[in-house]
């Protein structure tokens, strides 16, 4: 049922997904796998009505029954998306090889965003952890250093870049602020907070935002950024500009 998400016919498209969107509803068939990477990947659809329909059956349904889906399953999708098998640990591109949009980076640029939208602050920053110390450190880790890709349209360098351009996005961005919403200026919440205790909030958690920026984030761009220019590497720009 699920090869028909790839069906020239947006009717048939949108037809499938129904159908296994009321197995799914009714606990027949279990949202894992290569079942929940296909419809991620519908996601991304070029027709609007399909693509709506499966914007639902996540935001109402299938999230609510697991908010963690997508914080858990993010570098299994870039690499499907891709079809890389670089990451050991991540072989979501095994078996869905088909199911790639790989040479589409708009229509793989709204599915990252739209998974993003559902996560919470907490679930964005443990996704931009491992975006950059397994995804983007694997290109530079000493004992299993994965070959930097010479070219933006293979496999890698696609996974590469989507990952360069997720820590850019606003999406992301946001789990670094210390305001959080419904916050004023001031530091209070709706006018009910205590300016004090706020401020004092908003201290400790820049402190650790910018300890994590300095541990874990910025050496391994660093260290890329080093290898990238040793390389003359085509993805030196987007990662100064990261």
């Amino acid at each position: 049922m699920t090869v028909l998400f790839r069906d020239s016919s947006d009717l048939l498209r949108k037809q499938a997904a129904m159908i296994l969107a009321s197995l799914l509803s009714e606990d027949f068939i279990k949202f894992r796998g290569s079942i929940m990477l296909r419809f991620i990947y519908l996601l991304g659809d070029p027709s609007e009505p399909v693509r709506s329909f499966v914007e639902c059956l996540f935001a109402r349904i299938l999230h609510s029954r697991n908010a963690t889906m997508f914080s858990q399953n993010f570098l299994d999708v870039i690499c499907a998306l891709n079809a890389w098998h670089g990451l050991v640990n991540f072989q979501g591109a095994q078996g869905n090889e088909d199911f790639s949009l790989q040479g589409s980076s708009s229509r793989r640029a709204a599915i990252y965003r739209f998974m993003l939208t559902l996560m919470s602050n907490d679930q964005k920053f443990n996704v931009c952890a491992q975006i950059v110390t397994t995804l983007l450190a694997a290109f530079v880790d000493a004992e299993e250093k994965i070959d930097l890709p010479a070219t933006t349209a293979e496999p890698a360098g696609q996974a590469l870049s989507d990952g360069l351009a997720l820590l850019c996005c606003k999406e992301m961005r946001i789990c670094f602020t210390t305001q959080r919403a419904g916050e004023d200026e001031d530091g209070q919440a709706d006018g009910t907070g205590d300016k004090a205790s706020a401020e004092a909030a908003r201290g400790v958690l820049s402190s650790i935002l910018k300890r994590n920026m300095c541990e874990n984030i910025v050496p391994v761009l660093i260290q890329l950024k080093n290898l990238m220019e040793a390389r003359h590497s085509p993805f030196l720009r987007q990662l100064r500009h990261c």
